[in-house]
């Protein structure tokens, strides 16, 4: 009788085991899900999906990227600059972040320290020259504009690879 105990015991454990893992989300899942709930503008969702993948994955790149957007559009300045901040620090070879963070620092007052972030993004990638650099009337209006448009990057769900590879 004992024997069938443990054995009952231990066939439940392993059940529980095996439930659990095909219920467990992988960083990928939370980073989706965070940019479906980001395109549908609900921002506080998004974060806490993007804050679930980081915690899965402390190297998520893509993950402080979407989630500094989502703060920056949620108004959340200071947050977004950390975000981006936190993923040049991880991956000093995006210029989407240093532009991104540009833009925070820009609307924010920091016109040297956006400057510095814009050269790095064209140093980096000479398309970021455009928006920064194109002459008109209204450049603040531009940037705007442009950081509205910042990538949200979709990858497979299988996979964590970096927005752009730089050689």
């Amino acid at each position: 009788m004992e024997t069938k105990m443990r054995i009952l015991s231990l066939s439940l454990v392993l059940l529980m085991l095996s439930v659990f893992s095909v219920y467990a989300q992988k960083p990928t899942d939370y980073y989706n899900q965070g940019v479906e709930l980001l395109n549908k503008r609900d921002f506080d969702a998004a974060i806490d999906c993007f804050n679930k993948a980081i915690e899965h994955k402390r190297d998520y790149v893509q993950a402080y990227y979407s989630r500094g957007v989502a703060k920056r559009r949620k108004g959340d300045i200071d947050g977004a600059i950390e975000d981006f901040t936190q993923m040049i620090l991880i991956e000093p070879r995006y210029p989407e972040a240093y532009f991104a963070r540009g833009s925070a620092r820009d609307a924010k007052g920091n016109h040297e320290r956006a400057l510095s972030d814009y050269s790095l993004a064209i140093g980096i990638n000479p398309k970021y020259a455009a928006p920064v650099l194109q002459p008109s009337a209204d450049l603040a209006n531009q940037r705007r504009a442009w950081t509205k448009r910042l990538p949200i990057v979709r990858r497979p769900s299988n996979s964590i690879l970096p927005l752009q590879t730089h050689t």
